[in-house]
């Protein structure tokens, strides 16, 4: 389960929050409905698939009902199945599962708020129960899910036989049965890899009640099989039979060949895969040969530098001979330059890319732009042959996608805000935070959550990021999140909610004891506030600044150490002064202090007190402090 693995960690400040959200929808079935438990739902499938390096193909949406109470009955491939549909589905729908995996954490939860029926296989009359109880919700306008096979199929895209029984709960309802094709719905989870995966999701047309009212269970149920398997022959035999050197550069390198990897498990740095990088993606044109030897052999000493490259490119031949490519001179050297042999199909993502930018740059057509736009985003899953960056023409590749990526976000952003379509630029800001983290990205999300209302999400959303930019690179808040931040203040001030919630929603749950901890950009904005009020309130405000340092006085480096020191050094800062002054963590080893009505002198007094409770005995280190009036001074 390595991919489940990767998502956790791509989302590892994300999933705290969302599961809290789920276990709540879940404890709460009733407060919400079903349409705003399945968004919820979405949102969480959607994150985990961008993050995961899964690519839902969609097709057939139109052969979902416009009315609701109907049925899926899909093939059955592993457990990423429902979320497949669940991703490709624009309407809510329940499952019925077995009652093995009622208790399994998240799917419980998830079942839970889809209002899903856990069926005992070997219980009849609780099935027969199950079975009434569907067929009563389809009949009321629930659309339900129900795998005919049983259980999922070990054979990959082969399927088991449907049993008829499960079309019982259709045949009572008399509503519309859709057949659901899944192709390769087994490998993110069966599989080993993480690498970017395509799954397709077919709605096939559906079986009206008008036409299946005088068959058996058992007449339905091929029926409903044949259709789904003739469409995944159809899909993934025809890939099989056109025999494309399929070639990734983004995110991961992989060659892969009739479903099988060149490479197994593992790329290595090797010459072949050196040399299969530079001439795939350099086809066109080809490599002159005193390039790919520099490329392969560098500054070794080799005795016969040309009969070396020979070398190369005929054990390169048996290599590919072996992965099932027909018996031809892949690599050919004419006049000095050497070329792969363009009889072999290839399809590499970043030639893709290319093909693709180059039209977005002469398209008009808006919504055509946009649709080039999301195939871009699909085939870019990570930086250009990241892990050989080193190499000057691989750097240089890398960087100018990188600018195309960044300018095709902006350009996608830019129509998604013309249309209004603030769902979509909320999954770009998910999707393209992922690829580049720490680029800010984060504020499309935030400039979305805000357009939709979701102010609470936003304001968590900024808070996460500027925590995690902080903790783990330094960084404090880009002005593009900044800018998202005052959005949602706005946002907010021009809600219609009347004073009484707006005040219930500023107060805080619960004061704490101690000084007011803040976030940087809140900080900033208290100190504007208050050096406008100094003159007319004759206060006086001093802003300190302490800073922790070793034995000989100089500033603490980063490690485990100040860390720790710096928690307990805001404890005592927060304990030794007044609910009404002021603290931010600025840096990794330093704090902001705003003192509100005091005095220089009670300055000093304050500094004695942190320096006690701080201090320990036979520690070494310090704090130094640095202390500015604000613009005004109470003459005392």
């Amino acid at each position: 389960m390595r991919r489940i693995l990767l998502m956790v960690l791509r989302n590892i400040f994300f999933v705290p929050v969302y599961w809290y959200k789920l276990c709540y929808h879940a404890r709460h079935v009733d407060k919400y409905t079903e349409e705003e438990h399945y968004k919820l739902l979405k949102y969480i499938d959607h994150r985990a698939n961008t993050s995961g390096n899964i690519h839902i193909e969609v097709h057939g949406q139109e052969n979902i009902p416009e009315q609701d109470g109907f049925m899926f009955y899909p093939n059955h491939q592993g457990l990423y199945d429902v979320l497949a549909i669940m991703e490709a589905c624009p309407r809510p729908f329940a499952v019925v599962a077995k009652k093995e995996v009622a208790d399994v954490p998240f799917l419980k939860q998830v079942f839970t708020c889809m209002k899903a029926y856990m069926i005992d296989r070997e219980d009849v009359r609780q099935s027969l129960q199950v079975i009434v109880n569907v067929s009563n919700d389809v009949k009321n306008g629930r659309n339900f899910l129900i795998f005919p096979e049983g259980t999922r199929s070990r054979q990959g895209n082969q399927v088991q036989d449907f049993k008829g029984g499960s079309f019982k709960a259709a045949t009572r309802a008399r509503c519309p049965i859709i057949p659901v094709a899944l192709i390769n719905c087994f490998m993110p989870f069966d599989s080993k890899t993480t690498e970017h995966v395509n799954v397709q999701v077919h709605f096939l047309e559906p079986l009206l009640y008008e036409e299946y009212k005088d068959m058996k269970t058992t007449e339905i149920a091929a029926i409903v099989r044949e259709r789904i398997q003739h469409t995944i022959n159809e899909n993934v035999y025809r890939e099989m039979r056109e025999k494309i050197l399929q070639v990734k550069t983004f995110g991961s390198f992989s060659m892969i060949y009739d479903g099988k990897s060149l490479f197994g498990r593992k790329v290595g740095e090797t010459q072949f895969a050196s040399m299969m990088q530079m001439l795939i993606h350099e086809r066109k044109k080809g490599v002159s040969r005193e390039r790919l030897e520099q490329e392969l052999f560098g500054e070794r000493e080799v005795e016969n530098v040309h009969h070396a490259l020979q070398s190369v490119i005929y054990n390169a031949k048996k290599r590919l001979e072996k992965a099932g490519l027909p018996d031809v001179n892949y690599i050919e050297i004419r006049n000095g330059v050497v070329y792969w042999n363009d009889e072999i199909k290839v399809q590499e993502d970043a030639t893709e890319f290319d093909q693709i930018y180059n039209r977005i740059k002469h398209e008009k057509n808006p919504d055509k732009k946009i649709k080039d736009l999301e195939k871009i985003f699909e085939i870019y899953t990570g930086e250009f042959l990241v892990k050989r960056q080193s190499v000057i023409w691989v750097a240089i590749e890398a960087r100018r996608y990188e600018d195309m990526f960044r300018e095709c976000v902006e350009e996608a952003a830019g129509l998604y805000r013309e249309k209004k379509n603030y769902t979509q630029l909320e999954h770009l800001g998910v999707y393209a935070s992922n690829i580049e983290p720490f680029s800010d990205w984060e504020a499309l999300t935030m400039e979305a959550m805000v357009a939709l209302g979701r102010y609470e999400e936003a304001t968590d959303l900024y808070a996460d990021t500027a925590e995690r930019y902080f903790e783990e690179r330094g960084l404090k808040p880009a002005k593009r999140l900044l800018e998202s931040l005052n959005q949602l203040g706005n946002q907010v001030m021009h809600s219609y909610d009347v004073l009484d919630n707006i005040q219930h929603n500023l107060e805080e749950k619960e004061i704490p004891k101690g000084a007011y901890l803040c976030s940087y950009p809140t900080f900033r904005g208290i100190y504007h506030h208050l050096a406008r009020m100094l003159e007319r309130s004759g206060q006086s405000i001093y802003l300190m600044l302490c800073t922790i340092v070793d034995s000989k006085g100089r500033p603490m480096k980063e490690g485990v150490m100040l860390e720790g020191l710096a928690k307990r050094l805001e404890e005592s800062i927060c304990t030794s002064i007044r609910n009404s002054d002021v603290v931010n963590h600025y840096s990794k080893g330093q704090y902001l202090v705003l003192l509100i009505n005091t005095t220089r002198e009670d300055c000093a007094v304050i500094q004695k007190r942190i320096n006690y409770k701080f201090l320990t005995d036979r520690q070494r280190t310090g704090v130094r402090y640095y202390v500015n009036s604000v613009v005004y001074e109470k003459d005392l």
